[in-house]
């Protein structure tokens, strides 16, 4: 869906502007590579759920979608509470790049949570960890039916006998092309 990488590209776009992770970030990716990459951003989105707007039964189908949008942060230091420092300054980093532009906030219909979420610190020759900020954004979605498939039809014959054995009837042309 186009709202899923104009997403991705304007948070891609902001978080690199205002330097967060001095701007390395990176998008639809998964873990780094290497902690040569460190610290990284990377800017994904994890899942689109839809409701029917409306009865789910009749009409055209109509959607209100929550789509989670990922900014998943990894850092390396050399102890724990080191790299938990740098996780909170970066989240922050996040929220204020994100949070504070409007243009940003207009993409959807508006943001319904944002979850923290720290990964366990995995310690050897320095300490490496993560934090992943997902933002429940809200859009809509309407499938109009398509015509696509349809016969092309030059006209139309409707004709009702009655119970005399008369038919009444009319003929329609359609206009072609």
């Amino acid at each position: 869906m186009q709202i899923h990488t104009d997403l991705v590209d304007a948070t891609v776009a902001r978080l690199t502007a205002a330097g967060v992770c001095a701007g390395n970030v990176d998008k639809d990716r998964a873990e780094p590579a290497s902690v040569d990459e460190l610290p990284i951003a990377i800017v994904h989105v994890m899942t689109d759920k839809a409701k029917a707007d409306g009865d789910a039964r009749t009409g055209v189908p109509d959607f209100v979608h929550e789509l989670a949008l990922c900014v998943d942060i990894f850092a390396k230091g050399q102890s724990g509470a080191g790299v938990k420092s740098y996780l909170y300054a970066a989240g922050e980093a996040v929220m204020q790049a994100l949070l504070a532009d409007q243009g940003w906030v207009g993409i959807g219909e508006g943001i319904n949570t944002v979850e923290q979420a720290y990964l366990l610190s995995k310690e050897g020759e320095f300490t490496f960890s993560g934090l992943r900020i997902e933002f429940a954004i809200l859009h809509r979605t309407t499938w109009p039916p398509s015509a696509a498939n349809l016969p092309d039809f030059d006209g139309l014959t409707i004709a009702i006998e009655t119970g005399d054995g008369a038919v009444i009837g009319a003929e329609v042309e359609l206009p072609g092309e």
